[in-house]
């Protein structure tokens, strides 16, 4: 026996155990939809479509009613329904209203939904399945005027597919979502129905006690409304080219360039305008929207704006140099019949020993040695580390720094050569004139 498209979905709240949902791997998944009616009295709710991503990432589609449970415990939330691997079909939710909300019907209404699931999901087959669709409530004044207030309102709203357009709506008007579902801006196959706020395509329905609020009617909403009434199937029809206009992007209208003339042509050669009687075929472009030209003309203020600051600039500039060639010339005949011998320039002080020292371990190092800046802050410390790689005591790869590492002073109470050369004075304390003497020495010799 093949497995059935839909399975029973049911889910209430009992004592000892908190709310329990079966399947009970979709608990999480459906709390929010029972959380929304917390505050609403026992048996209060309505319908839902929603779909989620179960264990594995299937996507998994749940369409029923749930109402709340006060009378049990505060925040307890009932459902029921049915349950499908990937989304609810489009017309599912219309298709199944009648019954939807009385959960004694729940199996009589999953053998019907099982025998139409295949057409469901079949496109050709849905001309006959809306056909069965039941309209009579749709035929009541009070409903179909407040269904057209609500479809208007819906359309006029920006859509973003982001987050769910919001209905507030009387408990006794519930029978307005299948319609809003199936006519409504949001394409049915993506559109979910939830009491709590979602992420998605779809609508959030409100339950409030106030009156539902008067409003403009569209004038497409009103035909397709006044059609679906008497034959669902055109109505759809209606608002699918609906949906699908409203999707289109809007294109910026400019008015074309007159045709230029050929040179072979004069004047009298042109063709007449088209007689009042006669009208062209072709329809005139209409002007363009004066919020169009709007940013052409502030980029031309801005242009003209900028160019009139770079010549007053250029003129200041020219002002200031003239100003200054002018003041520049008798001083400049004053300084000549004073002196012409230019001053001499004051000799720079000449370098002390560590300067000079320094200056030559940087720039010019024993070969096959590096030895950093800093080092030229501390010459006895960088006499010593370079003592100990001349002389193998230490490896000659490592820099020369100023400082002694926790090696180097190893180094330095091991190497004989320096304890012979008499650099240290203690320790690792470096004699401050022997070590200069022993630098001196060793780079005025390369």
């Amino acid at each position: 026996m093949a497995e059935e498209f839909f399975r029973e979905l049911r889910g209430d709240y009992v004592e000892n155990q908190g709310q329990v949902v079966q399947p009970r791997e979709y608990l999480d998944y459906l709390e929010p939809l029972g959380s929304a009616l917390s505050r609403r009295a026992d048996g209060v709710g309505g319908p839902f479509v929603t779909q989620f991503r179960g264990s594995g990432g299937r996507v998994v589609g749940a369409m029923g009613w749930v109402v709340s449970a006060a009378s049990k415990r505060y925040g307890g939330w009932k459902l029921w329904g049915m349950w499908t691997d990937g989304p609810v079909p489009p017309l599912a939710l219309p298709l199944c209203w009648p019954d939807l909300s009385d959960p004694q019907q729940l199996p009589a209404l999953l053998r019907r939904a099982n025998d139409d699931a295949d057409a469901m999901l079949r496109r050709d087959a849905w001309p006959e399945l809306l056909d069965r669709i039941n309209a009579m409530r749709l035929q009541e004044d009070d409903l179909r005027t407040a269904l057209k207030v609500e479809l208007s309102r819906l359309y006029r709203a920006p859509q973003t597919g982001e987050r769910p357009l919001e209905i507030d709506l009387e408990p006794s008007l519930l029978d307005l979502i299948p319609w809003i579902y199936l006519l409504g801006p949001v394409e049915p196959g993506l559109a979910q129905v939830q009491p709590s706020r979602f992420n998605g395509a779809g609508y959030q329905y409100i339950l409030t006690g106030a009156a539902p609020a008067d409003g403009d009617v569209l004038k497409e909403i009103d035909t397709m409304v006044d059609t679906a009434a008497t034959d669902v199937l055109q109505g759809f029809r209606m608002a699918s080219a609906l949906r699908e206009r409203r999707a289109r992007p809007r294109r910026k209208t400019t008015t074309a360039p007159p045709p230029k003339p050929r040179p072979s042509e004069s004047l009298d050669m042109r063709k007449p305008a088209p007689s009042p009687q006669q009208p062209s075929s072709r329809p005139k472009a209409p002007p363009p929207d004066a919020m169009d030209l709007l940013p052409t003309i502030l980029r031309g203020i801005r242009d003209v704006i900028i160019i009139a600051l770079l010549a007053w600039i250029a003129f200041e500039v020219y002002q200031i140099r003239k100003s200054l060639t002018a003041a520049a010339q008798p001083q400049s005949v004053a300084t000549d019949t004073q002196s012409n011998d230019p001053a001499p320039e004051p000799e720079p002080p000449p370098l002390t020993r560590e300067q000079r020292l320094a200056a030559a371990l940087v720039t010019r190092p024993p070969q096959g040695i590096r030895v950093e800046a800093a080092a030229a802050d501390a010459l006895p410390y960088a006499a010593v580390e370079l003592f100990l790689r001349r002389n193998n005591c230490f490896a000659r790869t490592e820099p020369v720094d100023g400082k002694f590492s926790a090696a180097e002073q190893r180094a330095i109470r091991n190497c004989r050569s320096l304890t012979t050369a008499r650099l240290m004075r203690s320790g690792i304390d470096p004699h401050p004139e022997r070590t200069l003497d022993w630098l001196e020495r060793t780079l005025d010799a390369r």
